[in-house]
């Protein structure tokens, strides 16, 4: 896979996604990318790179038993998260202006520009850090693109936080921190239900950072 790159890893998660679908519930690999809400156009884009990465059938064999590992590591594993519960709890599930003035509460404010962070970037990237999903197909980017919004300015405000995050730098940082403290408290909120016919609140930041 060298040089590893953000790229390479994201394609990388979804065809390892999308084995591991297969092997456990079988079917096509159409069918496992639809039962893992992923378009299949994108799924085959990601076939197509690792296919290109990998190269060889030596490197392919590698690869299964990769993901043959850790396979097994999920069955032994008595504690599992249930993702697919967690993605039905968000699937309309957007963050309040209440919940969203508390995170920048203390914060510099940001320029009132397009790309800045906002409430929607904000959604898109909890609902990615709690389902460990592309924050490119959450539900809030998904609706935007069915009244034909243009999804650019929520795209780019989400990679300036995620590359504040990893400078650890300034104000977005920070807000960075916040986002993944309220994911933890999300997360724990939609594991506690028991689907959805049981509603919960959004959780409270319990510190600041």
């Amino acid at each position: 896979m060298n040089p590893v790159t953000d790229g390479k890893t994201r394609h990388l998660r979804r065809v390892t996604s999308l084995k591991l679908a297969e092997m456990s519930a079988g079917g096509t690999w159409p069918a496992c990318a639809k039962a893992l809400g992923i378009p299949w156009t994108t799924a085959q884009q990601s076939l197509n790179v690792l296919k290109r990465v990998l190269g060889s059938a030596r490197a392919w064999a590698e690869f299964d038993r990769a993901v043959e590992r850790i396979a097994c590591a999920l069955d032994s594993d008595s504690n599992r998260i249930d993702y697919a519960n967690r993605r039905r709890e968000l699937s309309s599930w957007h963050l309040s202006d209440a919940s969203w003035a508390e995170l920048c509460d203390g914060l510099k404010a940001f320029r009132s520009r397009p790309t800045s962070p906002n409430p929607s970037a904000a959604t898109a990237l909890l609902w990615a850090l709690v389902t460990q999903g592309d924050y490119l197909h959450s539900p809030v980017l998904q609706q935007l693109r069915d009244v034909e919004r243009d999804t650019t300015s929520v795209v780019a405000s989400v990679n300036q936080i995620l590359r504040a995050a990893k400078c650890g730098k300034g104000e977005k940082a920070l807000l960075a921190k916040r986002l993944n403290e309220y994911a933890g408290h999300l997360a724990l909120a939609c594991d506690q239900t028991d689907g959805a016919d049981s509603p919960w609140s959004t959780p409270s930041l319990s510190t600041r950072v």
